[in-house]
Order: C-alpha cells, then sequence, then structure tokens
C-alpha cells in the first residue's frame, strides 16, 4: 500500500465527522447525586431588582426635580403686583375660574373715611331699600380692609357678588321702605293711596295737601270725596252692594271730585271705575272696606286719610218694614260720648276685619297697609284709632294748615 492511500480516508467516509476528545475528569457520573450551582451573595438577596427599582426612582426625582423648578421660575416671572385683585366669579359665563385684573386699589382719603357718612334718602316712589346712617366702626372697618390688601370677594360676603344684592332689612316701622316726610310724618312705603276729604270745611286746604303728598309720592293714587262718615246696617259697611246705594244721596257735598284721568295707576282706576259711586254716596266707610276686600288694593303699603274727622262712625239696625233703623252706636261730633253702644258681638265684627287687615301692616315683614291718618281738627274715630295702632303707622295733627304754617322740618319718630 502507498503512502497516498494510507492518508485518505477510505471510501464512503468523507460525510463522517471528527471525533471529540473529552477530558476523562468532565465525564459525569451517572451514579453521582446532581448539585445545585452556588449563586453570589448579591443575586441570592434580590439585588439585581434593588438596582433596577433604584434606577426607576432616581429618574423619578430627577424628573419631579425639574418640574418643581421650573414651575417655581415660572410663577417668580410672572409675580403679580401685591395691589392688584381677584373677583370672586362665582357664577356667569365665566364664573369658573377667577378674573386678575391688573387695575391698581387706590384706597380712598382715610379721614373721609372716618366721618359720619350723610344719611342718604330717596324721594323715588319705588325705593325698597333703606340705608341708616353708617357708625364710625363700620367707617373703620371698610378702612382696614381697603388698605389690608386682601380682596378676593369683595364687600358682598359672597361668590363674587361684588357690593351684594342689598343692605340690611330697613330702618324705622316699614321694612325696606325709605320713610319719606309728609306734613310732618314719616310715611314708609312705596305705594300709597289716599282718602281726601273735600268738603266745604276742608276745600281751602286741598290743593296744598295734594302737592304735600305728590311731592313725595307722585304715582299716589288720591281719591276726593265728601266727608268721612262710616256707615254700618246690621253689621256690614253701607255702600259694598249695588242694590244699597240705589236710593242713597251724597249727605256731604264734595268740592273737589275724583276724575278716572286724575288717578296715575290702572289699580287706581279700576278701584274708581267699580267704587266711584259707593265713595261718592257713603263715604271713607266703603273706600277703607274695598281698600280691605279687592284684590287690586293690595298693591298699595300704606293709606293715607286727610279730614276734619268730625263724621264718625254711625251704626244701625233695621226694624220692621217701614219703621226707622235702630241706631246703635254713633261717635261723630256733637253725638254723647258716653251714651250706651247697644251693638251685639256680631255687629262688632267688622271692625275687627278692619284691625286684622291692618295689623298686616304692622306684622315682620309687613304683609299689608299701614295706615297713617292727617287731622285739622277732631281725633278720628276708635276704630281708626286702633287700626293706626295695629298697622304701626301715624296720626297727624296738621292744625298748622289753619294759618298758613308749614309742617316741622323733623317729623317726631314715634308710632302707634
Amino acid at each position: 500500500m502507498s503512502e497516498n492511500s494510507s492518508q485518505n480516508p477510505p471510501p464512503g467516509d468523507e460525510s463522517r465527522p471528527e471525533e471529540i476528545i473529552v477530558p476523562a475528569d468532565a465525564v459525569v457520573d451517572p451514579n453521582e447525586p446532581l448539585q445545585r450551582r452556588k449563586l453570589p451573595f448579591w443575586k441570592r438577596i434580590g439585588g439585581e431588582g434593588f438596582t433596577i427599582s433604584l434606577a426607576i426612582h432616581g429618574v423619578l426625582v430627577i424628573l419631579a426635580l425639574f418640574w418643581v423648578v421650573s414651575t417655581m421660575t415660572e410663577s417668580t416671572k410672572t409675580k403679580k403686583d401685591p395691589t392688584t385683585f381677584a373677583t370672586g366669579a362665582g357664577g356667569g359665563s365665566n364664573g369658573d375660574k377667577a378674573k386678575n385684573y391688573e387695575h391698581k386699589i387706590k384706597p380712598k382719603n382715610a379721614k373721609a373715611l372716618a366721618k359720619n357718612a350723610a344719611r342718604i334718602t330717596s324721594k323715588s316712589t319705588t325705593a325698597t331699600i333703606a340705608l341708616p346712617d353708617m357708625p364710625v366702626s363700620t367707617s373703620s372697618s371698610m378702612l382696614n380692609a381697603l388698605t389690608s390688601g386682601g380682596a378676593s370677594k369683595g364687600f358682598g360676603g359672597g361668590s363674587g357678588g361684588g357690593i351684594g344684592s342689598g343692605i340690611g332689612a330697613g330702618v324705622g316701622g316699614g321694612k325696606n321702605f325709605v320713610g319719606l316726610k309728609v306734613m310732618g310724618a314719616r310715611i314708609f312705603a312705596n305705594r300709597i293711596a289716599v282718602y281726601m276729604d273735600s268738603s266745604k270745611s276742608l276745600q281751602s286746604y286741598l290743593d296744598r295737601v295734594r302737592g304735600e303728598i305728590t311731592k313725595q309720592f307722585p304715582d299716589a293714587d288720591i281719591f276726593m270725596y265728601g266727608g268721612t262718615k262710616i256707615t254700618v246696617v246690621n253689621g256690614k259697611i253701607l255702600g259694598m252692594e249695588k242694590s244699597q246705594l240705589k236710593d242713597i244721596k251724597p249727605s256731604i257735598e264734595a268740592y273737589q271730585k275724583t276724575s278716572e284721568a286724575s288717578l296715575p295707576t290702572s289699580n287706581g282706576k279700576d278701584l274708581f271705575k267699580k267704587y266711584d259711586e259707593a265713595y261718592t254716596k257713603v263715604g271713607l266707610g266703603a273706600f277703607i272696606e274695598s281698600i280691605r276686600t279687592d284684590p287690586r288694593a293690595r298693591v298699595y303699603n300704606a293709606i293715607v286719610i286727610f279730614s276734619d274727622f268730625n263724621d264718625g262712625v254711625v251704626q244701625t239696625r233695621s226694624q220692621g218694614k217701614g219703621e226707622q233703623p235702630m241706631e246703635l252706636y254713633a261717635d261723630g261730633v256733637g253725638r254723647d260720648k258716653d251714651a250706651a253702644d247697644f251693638r251685639t258681638a256680631d255687629e262688632k265684627r267688622w271692625m275687627s276685619a278692619w284691625v286684622d287687615h291692618f295689623k298686616r301692616g304692622g306684622s315682620n315683614p309687613p304683609s299689608g297697609p299701614k295706615l297713617y291718618l292727617f287731622s285739622t281738627d277732631q281725633p278720628p274715630p276708635p276704630v281708626l284709632m286702633d287700626c293706626v295702632k295695629a298697622s304701626k303707622g301715624k296720626l297727624t295733627m296738621v292744625k298748622w294748615l289753619l294759618t298758613g304754617g308749614n309742617p316741622p322740618e323733623n317729623p317726631e319718630d314715634e308710632e302707634y
């Protein structure tokens, strides 16, 4: 055999892999038990996870520090002037976020604020608030509020309401009405109805009285009829039923008469259309009863009556057919004040109804009219005085009219 043939592989062995020689110490004895591979101490205590957690938290801390620093830098650049203010922006279309205004507040002169504020009155008949004298303590507190710098909610105490929607509950006997001076009295109302006795004894004073009233209440409904008699038959005010008026003639002539055109309000015109005949023939009794019972009269906060009050109350009871009515009670001028009162409890109920109606004007808050009486001569009948007291109105004697004088500058504050 030649040398070449000994070095070449035999035919058919070209694809046979080379043999791998394994060291003897690497051979595993199948009978020998397996042993767990020992891990380093760091891995055994979870060091790899801890390292990853530290890395993540470190990144988060860096991001947080970056955000805080950038925010503080931006707020420092846009720092507001300490005298700017923000509205409360409580409601409305832009109320979700307060608006900042760059207008600076200029505090008023401290001396001017320290002075007592002048009394504010209104001659408007639609005024609904009364502003009392502002005490010094209030002025001082306002000054402190203006100079302290904080004004997020204004003076309203609400959510961005500014000055607020109202100032207190009014002063005096009327709620939310300014007391307007009329012939020596303060009338707390904004809508009034007036009954003026236009009989002969008072005709020379009517124009002046009308002027005094309309100066303060331009839209007052003034009803002018003769006398202030209150006639009651069988316990009911005479004149409230059309059938009663047919055979009645006016007992007192009116020297000035109300016309529909002279009444400025629709309520006054409506009352005139319905009750003119009753007012003309019966007088004050029908007027007050219509004020008490007619819903159209509920708009009046006060009823004003001007008269000499010489007529008073006359109450009778019907007798048999053809007989004269029996007089039960009378309190006018020339009547015996000590005369017996023959009325039953039922026949006196009309007086209780009147007092109860005007008592609503004296409630808090008022739910009815107050009664104000102006007399040139006699005190009004007791039933009217009871109504004045119940309503917390006032009786004012105006005898200065008889001499052409003037009403007092400072009306008395006492009320009945």
